[in-house]
Order: C-alpha cells, then sequence, then structure tokens
C-alpha cells in the first residue's frame, strides 16, 4: 500500500508492475528466456532453481542438460527459417531421456558442424541408462516443473512477454513488486524468487559488458533474502554497484545464509555489501559476528599500585558486546559503510494512506 501511494505522489503509476501467483489474474506475467544475449544467460535462468547444494555433481548434470536443450532448440528453429522461441515449460518438456532422444534425432538432419557436434554431445548424454538418467536429472525436472505449475507457471512458466525486461531495456522506469506467496506456494515461491533476480542479473550484465549503466538507477530489494540465494548470485553482489543497481537484503540471522548456500559463499557476499544495517538479532551467534564485525577499540584504564603509584594501561575490547546487541531497542541499529561506523535510530514511517485491497483467498472444498 505504502509502494502505491508513493507511486502515485511521484506520478509513476504507470510504472507499477505486481508479480504474485496468489492471484495470477491481477499479476503480470515474465517470461524469463524471452530475452538473451548469450546462450549461458538461458541456461543460467533455468538451472537458477535447482538446490546446488554441498554436492555440485547435480548442478553440473542440470547444467549439461539445459545447456544441449537450449543449443537443439535454437539450432532447430534457426534451420527451419523461424525466430528461437520457447518458455520454461518447452524446456521441460525436452529434458527426459527419450524427450532428448527425439531432440537429438532431429538434430541429425542439420548437415552442419556445429550441429554435428551437438549431436555428439547429446549422444554421450544419452549413454546412460535411462533409470540413471532420471535420477541425476531429477533435480532440474523438479525445479521445472515448480515453474511451470499451478499459478507459478500460468505467470512464469508458461508465459510469453517480458515486459519488465522491455521497459529495463528502453531505459524506462519500473517498479516492481514480487509477492510470491511463499506460505502457500513454500518452495515454489523460492525457485521463482531466484529465476527472477537470474533475470535481472542478465540484464545487468549485458549493460556491463556494454560499457553502459542501468539509466534509471535500478534497486532491488530483497526481504528474507536467504530464500532466493542461488549459485553465481555473489556476482551480482560484487559487481552490480559498478553497472547503476543497488541490491538490499534483509534477513534475520547469519546462519540462515549458511544453511542455504554456505559459509564461504555467504562470506563471499557478506564481503561484497558495502553498507551493512545491523539491528536487534535473535540468536547469540548471528550477535557475535556483528560484534566481530564491528571491530575493537583502545581503552586505558588507571593502575594504582601499593606503594601510591599512578599509572595507565591501554587495553583493547570489543567495541560493542554482543549481549548488547542481542538487547537493542526497536528501531536502534548500528551502521557500517566505507566513511565510518555509526549507532542511531531509524526515523518514523507515517501511517498509509492508500489501502490496496486485495480479494479473499477462499478455500476449495473437493
Amino acid at each position: 500500500s505504502k509502494i502505491v501511494q508513493i507511486a502515485f505522489e511521484t506520478g509513476r503509476q504507470e510504472d507499477l508492475m505486481l508479480i504474485t501467483p496468489v492471484f495470477p489474474e491481477y499479476s503480470a506475467i515474465l517470461d524469463p528466456l524471452s530475452s538473451y544475449y548469450m546462450i549461458e544467460e538461458l541456461v543460467a535462468h533455468i538451472t537458477a532453481g535447482v538446490a546446488v547444494g554441498r554436492d555440485p555433481f547435480f548442478f553440473g548434470i542440470a547444467y549439461e542438460v539445459s545447456l544441449v536443450v537450449v543449443q537443439a532448440l535454437i539450432m532447430l528453429a534457426k534451420d527451419s527459417g523461424t525466430k528461437p522461441f520457447f518458455n520454461l515449460n518447452d524446456i521441460k518438456n525436452h529434458i527426459s531421456h527419450d524427450d532428448l532422444e527425439k531432440l537429438k534425432s532431429k538434430l541429425e538432419y542439420i548437415d552442419t558442424p556445429e550441429a554435428q557436434q551437438l549431436t555428439m554431445d547429446m549422444t554421450k548424454i544419452l549413454a546412460t541408462p535411462a533409470d540413471y538418467y532420471s535420477k541425476v536429472a531429477s533435480s532440474l525436472r523438479v525445479a521445472l516443473t515448480e515453474l511451470t505449475s499451478g499459478n507459478v507457471g500460468r505467470i512464469i512458466g508458461n508465459a510469453d512477454e517480458n515486459r519488465f525486461v522491455d521497459r529495463l531495456e528502453q531505459e524506462k522506469g519500473v517498479i516492481l513488486v514480487v509477492q510470491l506467496g511463499s506460505l502457500l506456494t513454500k518452495r515454489a515461491a523460492y525457485t521463482a524468487g531466484k529465476v527472477i533476480i537470474s533475470m535481472i542479473q542478465a540484464f545487468v550484465g549485458r549493460r556491463y559488458s556494454s560499457g553502459k549503466v542501468v539509466k534509471p538507477v535500478l534497486t532491488l530489494h530483497i526481504d528474507e533474502a536467504q530464500s532466493v540465494l542461488y549459485h553465481g548470485i555473489e556476482d551480482l553482489f560484487a559487481k552490480a554497484g559498478g553497472a547503476g543497481v543497488y541490491i538490499h537484503g534483509y534477513c534475520q540471522s547469519i546462519s540462515q545464509l549458511h544453511a542455504e548456500i554456505g559459509m564461504d559463499r555467504a562470506n563471499t557476499i557478506l564481503d561484497n555489501c558495502n553498507t551493512k544495517i545491523f539491528m536487534r538479532v535473535p540468536d547469540s551467534k548471528t550477535a557475535q559476528y556483528v560484534s566481530t564485525h564491528l571491530g575493537e577499540k583502545r581503552s586505558y584504564s588507571p593502575i594504582i599500585s601499593l606503594g601510591g603509584g599512578l599509572s595507565i594501561r591501554e587495553t583493547e575490547d570489543v567495541r560493542i558486546n554482543h549481549t548488547e546487541i542481542l538487547n537493542m531497542d526497536p528501531r536502534q541499529f548500528f551502521l557500517t559503510t566505507y566513511s565510518g561506523m555509526f549507532r542511531g535510530i531509524t526515523t518514523e514511517v507515517t501511517d498509509t494512506a492508500v489501502k490496496v485491497v486485495f480479494p479473499e483467498v477462499g478455500m476449495q472444498v473437493r
């Protein structure tokens, strides 16, 4: 409601877009595969929702299968003289062992070195038994099923346009509100969020590689950020600022980041965040991290000897004790930037004068 109010007050109501699988009839649609410069961009979107875990083996299989399918579909379209067009649902329909075999058979009729090489690559993949292939490719199949089924499929997996990226490419302003309804859609919501951010990352990469910046400046706010982090997003945190994109991620504890993407990758993302704001945290581990991050300070303690002598001892203590962070008042925060470290309190936010009324979510009875 506050976003809508500010948009109207600033005359940007035409820039508003809503993405929500809860009410697909009111949602804009996003086809992540609608625009690209390199084939690898499309593969990154397809595999963004694949869980990496501690073993990258299954992610590697998903990437390999996605790459050959995308290459094959583009090659077949160009051979027939048509513009390549496919969405996530089309990709899902070509990743099974049998469908990949049929796709390879179509490629064999194209007499080009590229097609022959791709056919050889597909032959190597299909050399594995069908039951084994089904197991190792299951992570990709699950991710694509989440994106192409139900309400999420209506707005992403089966979409045929992408007005959001089109407006960005045309250097038009856009206010995109994404409400994925994670309490209802659960894992599918997080998978969709990863694909949307991957789509933004590809756009930023195209601008960055062209020596351009994003105009107007794009600001990205990610609530519960740990749920939509994916393999490769650390590059977005590291380089997006140079292209005029400013990323804000919000999470409640450091443990959430470690659980989703591992300690090393989480620390890489945190290291690339130039500005950090710490408010009251719920657990001592995160509080200890904040205390360590804020560093130490020098203090001087007077010492009086038994003989009456007076001396001063220099000691180094933590700047802020972790218990103080656990007991912070609401709205209090610590801020670290290149300019220094600060302690403050947030300003008051006025109540909204506009209320967006959503339809009532009813219950379907079988």
